[in-house]
């Protein structure tokens, strides 16, 4: 698997018979590549909108990046959701051939953006990524989805507070007391 998110093995279909062969699976390779393919779901609900707000209220100069463990199979349906120019620069592992938790793909994002790694805030759902990330010194922090993400950046000041894409929950609260004339619960919660 790291060979071909690194992207030493181009070949997809030398990659599903592979990964068949050496995790003993009962499948045909070209039904693991399907399954494989698949392995990537939609992304987390709020993220096209977190994207859009980073556009918005981030300070003037400030690039939005990517840097994920990936391979060109997963990334094609990533653009395909978000978009081309959904972030500044991208850091796919297939292609730089550096893969987190390494040290090297955090050092090589910094020094290609030209930023020293205290200049960088990261945000990752894996804890081991997040603790290398901290090794080399990003403001790196766990984030398990968008409003982790908006919640951190508010935190280090460098997004206005109180805005309601921010708070998702009190904004399903807020709707669902204007329609139902209630104090803010979902109808299906109300006695």
């Amino acid at each position: 698997m790291r060979a071909f998110e690194r992207g030493e093995h181009r070949d997809a279909g030398l990659f599903a018979a592979q990964a068949v062969v050496q995790l003993g699976l009962p499948i045909a390779a070209d039904e693991f590549l399907r399954r494989f393919v698949g392995w990537v779901s939609e992304p987390l609900p709020g993220a096209a909108e977190l994207l859009a707000r980073l556009r918005r209220e981030l300070p003037a100069g400030t690039r939005i990046g990517c840097l994920s463990n990936t391979n060109a199979l997963h990334e094609e349906r990533i653009l395909g959701w978000l978009g081309e120019d959904a972030f500044d620069v991208r850091f796919l592992s297939h292609r730089t051939g550096q893969v987190k938790p390494d040290r090297d793909a955090y050092t090589h994002a910094c020094e290609t953006l030209g930023l020293e790694p205290p200049q960088v805030w990261f945000a990752d759902d894996a804890a081991v990524n997040v603790e290398a990330a901290l090794a080399v010194g990003l403001r790196a922090f766990r984030a398990r989805g968008p409003g982790d993400v908006a919640r951190r950046l508010e935190q280090d000041g460098l997004l206005p507070t109180g805005s309601l894409t921010s708070r998702p929950r009190e904004r399903v609260r807020a709707r669902y007391a204007r329609r139902a004339g209630s104090p803010g619960r979902p109808p299906s919660s109300r006695r």
